[in-house]
């Protein structure tokens, strides 16, 4: 049965909608299904209204806008199909420009959607994030284990969970600094006493991270020896070493220890020095 001239008016005002929103070659094969449909239902005399719900209760609609699905479902508003579609375009340019549109497809948009990252939420992630790991050193990847075990993913798209998981750069970034942290410190044979949380949270770079913990590393040594010359207790002193470094919190013990030292080797040059003169004094 052909529609009526009415009919065939409506329906290809409604088909000529459909393509100024599809307007990717991908997104043929949808419109040909969805121009399928909107023919049955005004064949069916169906209101207009109705075929617009129906239109989007369709499952082949549904998968296109997957994103949208995600949104309903974490009780967030969807985006409109002209927002949505505007988006995952702004995601091509995005992850085009920085070499990563292996990355670029629809199932990583709907990810991204559906977990309200903004164009702009993943630019930072592949300036602060993904570029940060990308460049890692040994000692750092090692570290980032932790992390990745923490998305559960395996090792070939950890990075992609990183760039499209739920989680903030913001979040990530700090996860990232902790890792750095935490290379600078296990390279250096040192558990940090202060903790790499902390550290970040001060605002501690991996470059400073580096320069205290050799610091740190450096003074232990010498103190621990001089803390058994003298019968000290060295219980706490990595603490207030790490203190001192990135608090700029001096350690009381370190001065105490540095001093007798330094005190115990000025006698023993004085006496050393008497000794010399006596006998020079008996050898005239």
């Amino acid at each position: 049965m052909a529609l009526t001239a009415e009919q065939n008016s409506t329906y290809n005002i409604l088909l000529g909608a459909l393509r100024s929103l599809f307007t990717s070659p991908q997104d043929q094969n949808l419109i040909d299904s969805l121009a399928k449909f909107l023919e049955s239902q005004i064949m069916a005399d169906i209101p207009l209204d109705e075929i617009e719900i129906n239109l989007r209760n369709l499952q082949i609609y549904k998968d296109r806008f997957k994103g949208n699905e995600a949104l309903k479902s974490a009780g967030l508003a969807p985006l409109s199909e002209a927002e949505y579609l505007s988006q995952e375009r702004t995601y091509l340019e995005v992850m085009r420009s920085y070499g990563l549109g292996g990355l670029a497809n629809r199932d990583n948009f709907a990810k991204m959607i559906g977990g309200s990252v903004s164009p702009a939420e993943l630019q930072d992630r592949i300036v602060n994030v993904y570029d940060r790991i990308n460049n890692a050193d040994e000692a750092l990847k090692n570290e980032l284990q932790t992390l990745k075990r923490s998305f559960g993913v395996n090792e070939s798209d950890w990075v992609s969970a990183l760039l499209l998981g739920p989680e903030g750069a913001d979040s990530l970034k700090k996860k990232i600094s902790q890792a750095e942290i935490r290379a600078e410190a296990t390279v250096r044979g040192i558990r940090s006493e202060l903790g790499d949380i902390e550290l970040q949270r001060l605002g501690i770079t991996r470059q400073q991270a580096a320069q205290g913990f050799e610091a740190v590393k450096n003074m232990a040594g010498t103190l621990d020896k001089l803390a058994g010359i003298y019968g000290e207790s060295t219980t706490g002193l990595q603490k207030e070493l790490e203190q001192e470094q990135f608090t700029g919190l001096l350690s009381e013990r370190r001065k105490k220890l540095t001093r007798r030292e330094i005190s115990t080797f000025s006698g023993r040059s004085g006496t050393l020095t008497g000794q010399q003169t006596r006998t020079s004094a008996g050898e005239i």
